[in-house]
């Protein structure tokens, strides 16, 4: 006969809160308790650090090396209670092997783990004793649930349960792949609130608000930090033949729902993977007969991060690029093929390490020389030619630079930046200076016939987000915009008045780089409402060069003057990066040997940002 099962009693305390439960059962009989009385209502258990009895179906068993300690249990149909907000599963963190379809009956203490100020955690039984297995192959069938939730904790009431999602999920942010072979995924693509709605607003606040509940992370029912093998979410082995990209579709993604750092599904089985963002092999098609790019580069340094903290002008800033040699090896194998990916004829460069020394034991401007001179070796002839210093370098340890091809445009005059405090204020204790001076070139494209226009391209890097500029009075702003957002608008301000000077022996210019602003943000807003067109939003429709935190937007801009605009024809993102899981990428920190295995001297992943192309014509003949 079944140990009898006993209703919950509740003892009432302020707002009718449940505080203990007290099992009864008859002489010799074991009182058993219901996992949703362990669960309660809210966000933890009520009867922590009390020892209860129960039984159940195991759901998901995670026990094996490197997993997560213990197994899921839940409570059979006929036992559920009828209140909606009630769980019915629990973890149990033991070693005693049990196999999934087991019903058992075991002891244990209930408690949250783990438990910060700001996460709960999972409600699990530990310290386990007397498990007994009562029958096997036990069918449990999953819950069907789908996002949006209705608010951030509705996923609380299925924790510990074996749950489906009845609808397509896309893959969103996959920054932790590598690391916890984890990833966000959501009802469709999402999008910074910033990127699509003005700060502050009432549209961006709901976006804000529906981001955060159409979506959950996928975990891989592991505790491993950095493991060698990684499990793709199809729950095959992910290799070069066997990836993903952001975008592509998961199909039935079943498992039990976890509260661990956030609400996530630990998978009892693989999900289908539906390709639907596919590796572009080259970037898309665009009219024009000069094209011209802006790659940020993800911090290209010849020094090697030692931790000498050697780098920059003044040779004692942090370097920011190879940890060691082989790493230097692998990026700029990437690199090199990235940027002939591109098929462009000037490129603007950001994030290139700014060494204007010659005493450190290489030239100075060693890393723009190196990467020319490794371009021509691999295509095998005097290619590109980079424009050359500039009269003011600040202190920042990376900098904007220019390279171009010989055969398609002759630079007119010396480049030109500008000095000004926007860039060159450093902030109260900190060595390096606010931002990047903008780097400027005039050309004219080499045509056998045709107009010979000269024109200007200018390449910025604006303020980091993720800076502190409090120092100066700019704190992070209330409506999404980051950090340093004012200061960022100092430099938009900035730039207008140079445009202004290098618009007069132009007939245009064309404003590229990396902004670090999305579209709807106060920068660009400034740098339209100057007179500027922002070509991005011109020529496509749902533009992005970076995704943060599993929400796409674009911070790489092509802006030109209205002078500049009849001679545009085209533009396109380039999407070899942004996509990519960063486990392809040249750094080697933290990677086990079957994760460096992955690396592929292919242009995918050779940064976190995606390249903008732009095409320009000039009345010559096409390219």
């Amino acid at each position: 006969m079944r140990p009898q099962r006993t209703a919950r009693i509740a003892a009432l305390v302020g707002m009718a809160m449940l505080t203990a439960l007290i099992p009864t059962a008859a002489a010799g009989q074991v009182a058993i308790t219901l996992i949703h009385d362990i669960q309660g209502s809210g966000l933890a258990t009520p009867v922590g650090g009390q020892s209860f009895t129960v039984q159940g179906v195991v759901v998901g068993d995670f026990q094996g090396t490197g997993g997560l300690g213990g197994f899921y249990l839940q409570e059979e149909a006929a036992d559920h209670d009828a209140d909606p907000a009630t769980s019915e599963g629990i973890f149990v963190f033991s070693s005693t092997a049990v196999s999934v379809g087991d019903r058992v009956q075991l002891t244990g203490t209930a408690s949250e783990f783990p438990a910060t100020p700001v996460n709960t955690g999972t409600t699990q039984l530990s310290g386990v004793s007397s498990l007994s297995i009562l029958q096997t192959g036990v069918p449990v069938e999953p819950i069907l649930i789908s996002l949006p939730v209705p608010d951030t904790d509705h996923f609380e009431r299925y924790e510990g349960m074996l749950v489906a999602f009845d609808q397509d999920l896309y893959i969103s942010e996959y920054f932790n792949f590598d690391r916890f072979n984890e990833m966000v995924i959501t009802t469709d693509r999402q999008f910074q609130p910033t990127e699509v709605a003005e700060p502050g607003s009432a549209e961006w606040a709901t976006v804000l608000s529906s981001n955060a509940l159409s979506r959950i992370i996928l975990d891989d029912g592991r505790n491993a930090q950095n493991p060698s093998v990684l499990v793709h979410p199809d729950g095959a082995v992910f290799n070069l033949v066997n990836t993903f990209r952001g975008g592509d579709i998961l199909q039935d993604v079943t498992g039990v729902i976890g509260d661990s750092f956030g609400y996530r599904i630990q998978p009892t089985q693989g999900a289908t993977h539906v390709v639907d963002n596919p590796r572009p092999t080259i970037p898309d098609p665009i009219e024009g007969t000069l094209r011209v790019a802006s790659f940020n580069v993800l911090n290209f340094f010849t020094t090697i991060d030692d931790g000498s903290n050697n780098c920059g002008p003044t040779g004692d800033l942090n370097c920011r690029g190879a940890d060691t040699t082989e790493e230097y090896d692998r990026q700029l194998a990437k690199l090199l093929v990235g940027i002939q990916a591109l098929d462009a004829d000037i490129i603007g460069i950001q994030e290139i390490e700014n060494d204007i020394r010659a005493d450190d034991g290489s030239p100075a401007h060693n890393p723009i020389i190196t990467l020319v001179d490794e371009l021509n070796e691999a295509e095998g002839g005097d290619v590109w030619a980079w424009i050359g210093e500039v009269n003011h370098y600040n202190d920042y340890p990376v900098r904007n630079e220019i390279i171009y091809r010989i055969s398609a445009v002759t630079p007119l005059g010396a480049p030109q930046t500008i000095a000004d405090d926007a860039f060159d204020v450093s902030l109260p204790g900190i060595t390096e200076p606010l931002g990047r001076p903008p780097v400027a070139q005039t050309f004219r494209q080499i045509v056998a016939q045709g107009s010979r226009q000269p024109f200007t391209v200018v390449v910025n890097h604006f303020k980091s987000k993720s800076s502190s500029c409090s120092g100066v009075g700019d704190p992070i702003d209330p409506n999404g915009q980051g950090e340093c957002n004012g200061t960022r608008v100092a430099q938009a301000e900035v730039l207008l008045d140079f445009i202004d000077v290098l618009a007069e022996d132009s007939s245009g210019v064309l404003a590229i780089g990396d902004y670090n602003s999305y579209m709807m943000e106060d920068p660009m807003e400034t740098l339209v409402a100057g007179g500027l067109t922002n070509l991005v939003a011109r020529f496509d429709a749902e533009p992005y060069t970076l995704v943060f935190d599993g929400q796409l937007g674009t911070l790489d801009h092509a802006l030109a003057t209205r002078s500049l605009l009849n001679h545009v024809k085209g533009l396109t993102i380039f999407h070899i990066n942004v996509d990519e899981p960063d486990v392809f990428d040249y750094d080697m920190t933290f990677k086990p040997l079957g994760q460096e295995v992955l690396f592929e001297g292919l242009p995918y992943r050779v940064s976190d940002h995606d390249p903008v192309i732009v095409g320009l014509t000039f009345g010559g003949p096409g390219r």
